[in-house]
C-alpha cells in the first residue's frame, strides 16, 4: 500500500495499514514524501512516481513467482 504526504485519505490508509498487520496480513506501507493526491498520475514527470509504479511492479513479481 502506498500513501502520499498530503493526501487527504493517508490517515485512513495508514490506519488501514496497521490493522492489516495486526491482523496478521502481510503489509507493507510506504509513504511518498512531498506528494499529493493521486501522484502516480504524474508518472514522467515526477521521479516518486516512477519509482512506485516500479515498487508496484517488483511487488506483484514476487507475488507471481512465490505462487510457482
Amino acid at each position: 500500500m502506498f500513501t502520499a504526504e498530503y493526501d487527504y485519505l493517508r490517515l485512513e490508509a495508514e490506519v488501514y495499514g496497521a490493522r492489516l498487520a495486526s491482523a496478521g496480513v502481510r503489509t507493507k506501507v510506504i509513504r511518498y514524501k512531498g506528494m499529493d493526491h493521486a501522484f502516480i498520475d504524474k508518472y514522467g514527470l515526477y521521479p516518486q512516481a516512477e519509482d512506485c509504479i516500479n515498487v508496484i511492479g517488483c511487488m506483484l513479481k514476487n507475488l507471481t513467482s512465490m505462487r510457482k
